[in-house]
Formats: C-alpha cells, sequence, structure tokens
C-alpha cells in the first residue's frame, strides 16, 4: 500500500505540475476513424509538456445523431466539434488545438510547438498540405516504428509534394504566374511556401482561450477573425521550426489551374477577403524540403 502511496503522490505531483491543451478531433465514420487511430493519433510522438485531453467527436459524452451529420454540412460538422472542444478547453483553463483525423504531423512536432510557446507566441496557425492518401500511404509506412509514425519535418514535405491531391496542384505558383485560388503554394530550393487566407488553429494559449467567446463557430479556419482576439496576430512558422503537417485526403475531380499575374491576383484576393483574412494571407508559412526524396516531373 505504501508504494500505491508514494505512486499516486507522484501522479498528482505530474498533475499539479503541468498545465493541458484540448485537442479536438471532429471523427465520425469509419474513414476518418481508421484515419484518426492509425495515423493522427500515431503521429503525436511522446508529448512531456503538457497533459494531452485528445477529444474525438462524437462521443457518448457528445453524441451527435445521424441524421444530424446526414443533413448537416461536413465542415459545419467540422466547427461544432471544434466549437465543443474549445469551451472545454476554456473550462479547464487549457491550451487549445483545432486537430483533425486524416492530419499526419512530423516528427517532434508538438516539442516544436511547446517551445514557441514558451518564446511568447501565443497563437500559431498554419494552411493545409493536402496530399492524396492512396498515393503517399505506401510511402508513409516506412516510417512507421511499432506503435508510432516518426517523420522528419523535410521528408514529410517531400511526400506530400510528391503526392499532392488535384485541390492542391491547382494551387501552386509557377514561375511569375499565380493560380486562381486563395490558396498559393511555391518551391523554392530547399522549401515550401504556403500563404492562405484560410488557417487551421495550431495552438491557442490558454491566455487567449479565456477571451474567445463560448459560441458555435460554423468553420475555425474561415473564421479566424471572429475566434483570435485582434491584439494576437498568428505566428507564421519558419522552416527552422519544423513543423510540416499534412491532410491526407481521398481524390476528387480534376482541378483546373488558371495562371495570372501577381497584380491580378492581388486584385481578386482583396476583393474577396477583408483586411484581417489579407493580413493572414500575407504572413508565409516557410516548410523544410528534402530535395532528395523530391521528385519532379
Amino acid at each position: 500500500m505504501d508504494k500505491l502511496q508514494q505512486l499516486f503522490d507522484q501522479h498528482v505531483r505530474e498533475i499539479n505540475s503541468k498545465r493541458a491543451i484540448v485537442m479536438a478531433v471532429p471523427c465520425w465514420g469509419e474513414t476518418y476513424q481508421y484515419k484518426f487511430q492509425n495515423y493522427m493519433l500515431r503521429s503525436l510522438g511522446n508529448i512531456t509538456e503538457r497533459h494531452v485531453i485528445v477529444l474525438a467527436l462524437p462521443n457518448g459524452s457528445y453524441p451527435i445523431p445521424d441524421e444530424v451529420i446526414a443533413s448537416s454540412d461536413k465542415y459545419a460538422i467540422m466547427g461544432l466539434c471544434h466549437s465543443v472542444g474549445l469551451a472545454l478547453a476554456k473550462h479547464l483553463n487549457a491550451d487549445f488545438h483545432a486537430a483533425a483525423p486524416d492530419v499526419l504531423y512530423c516528427d517532434n512536432f508538438w516539442n516544436n510547438v511547446f517551445r514557441l510557446a514558451d518564446e511568447g507566441h501565443k497563437v500559431i496557425t498554419q494552411p493545409n498540405l493536402v496530399a492524396h492518401y492512396g498515393s503517399i500511404r505506401p510511402h508513409i509506412e516506412q516510417y512507421r516504428n511499432g506503435n508510432n509514425l516518426t517523420v522528419p519535418a523535410a521528408d514529410l514535405c517531400a511526400l506530400a509534394m510528391n503526392n499532392l491531391r488535384n485541390s492542391a496542384k491547382a494551387s501552386l505558383r509557377h514561375g511569375d504566374s499565380f493560380p486562381d485560388s486563395h490558396m498559393v503554394i511555391h518551391e523554392t530550393e530547399d522549401a515550401v511556401t504556403l500563404n492562405s487566407p484560410y488557417q487551421d488553429i495550431i495552438y491557442l494559449d490558454r491566455d487567449v482561450v479565456r477571451q474567445i467567446p463560448t459560441l458555435m463557430y460554423k468553420s475555425f479556419d474561415t473564421q479566424l477573425e471572429q475566434i483570435i482576439p485582434i491584439e494576437y496576430m498568428p505566428y507564421a512558422c519558419t522552416a527552422s521550426d519544423g513543423l510540416v503537417r499534412v491532410k491526407m485526403m481521398d481524390d476528387n475531380p480534376e482541378c483546373e489551374r488558371i495562371g495570372m499575374r501577381l497584380d491580378e491576383h492581388q486584385r481578386i484576393m482583396e476583393t474577396r477577403f477583408n483586411p484581417f483574412d489579407m493580413s493572414i494571407f500575407e504572413r508565409t508559412n516557410i516548410w523544410p524540403l528534402n530535395t532528395k526524396l523530391r521528385i519532379t516531373a
């Protein structure tokens, strides 16, 4: 009994020594559940800086009736799940991450996030880089080590660029020609840059979470202006930060890429989006690229 008491005291000290982060994951249907269990969870890594609360929704405590899922827009259901997770983080005085079941994180992703948080960055956001699931999947398997997936940041970026989904291909910038898209992906010699007004919430510090109204947000990536207090401009990662994550989705119909000049692209963007969205768009995320793995046509 003394050993059990000692173990209990040790765990309580551990609980009191660290704060928590709520990772809210919309996860319904067999496909999402499979990717969540075999990829997203396996790539989280050994997180020691926070108590991690992975809130997969719907669940027994927070159900979503099948008829609601069937009759609702997919992104609205995701917004509901993330909104519930944000409310829980606020209640627990915890940090927050708007997760997805089909995302793969690079090795040391979360260690790097918390390092940036320790440096004073209270809000971190990123655009999505979307790979074709069926194409990238066999290349990912070589990085599976027991129950974990440990893909170096530059490797994951290269594998994603080798296996882009059609919608992502339509966002590629070619030389001085820009795509007719709110997302711009540009490959340089040893990095990939991403610009988009629509970005996922990677990290919200609990100080920020406390200030956010407890509301139902339809779509987090398109409502950043309503969610993030104006005094907290999101941090855009650099290549040295090692923050690469890839969304793995099945294919979609071919997307046509229409090339245009920079001035025309800027005019269209400023017409479509408000000044806050444009300020997000102008903050370039830079991801490291393993050129030895990169396959170009």
